[in-house]
């Protein structure tokens, strides 16, 4: 909550990290803080990985945003992972 509070009286956030910005996206959307949820949004794209990209897909389904949208291939609308990281 602290780090949403500076960011409604600032316009600017430092703590990037991916426990910070998806706690962040839920209450920026709650309160209607398009820019922070924005910003949020590319932070998650921006350090997706092997091990968190699951988390980040299911962030993007819970929110139903764009910004945090995962390709997926029409039939059976599975995930399409363009990193093989995830095979090792």
């Amino acid at each position: 909550m602290k780090q949403f509070l500076s960011f409604v009286y600032t316009d600017h956030f430092d703590d990037t990290t991916f426990s910070t910005v998806s706690r962040l996206i839920p209450l920026a959307e709650k309160y209607n803080v398009r820019r922070l949820a924005s910003l949020c949004g590319q932070s998650l794209l921006a350090s997706m990985n092997a091990e968190n990209v699951s988390e980040i897909a299911v962030i993007g389904q819970v929110r139903e945003r764009d910004r945090v949208n995962i390709r997926t291939n029409k039939p059976g609308n599975r995930l399409v992972f363009c990193n093989t990281a995830w095979m090792k």
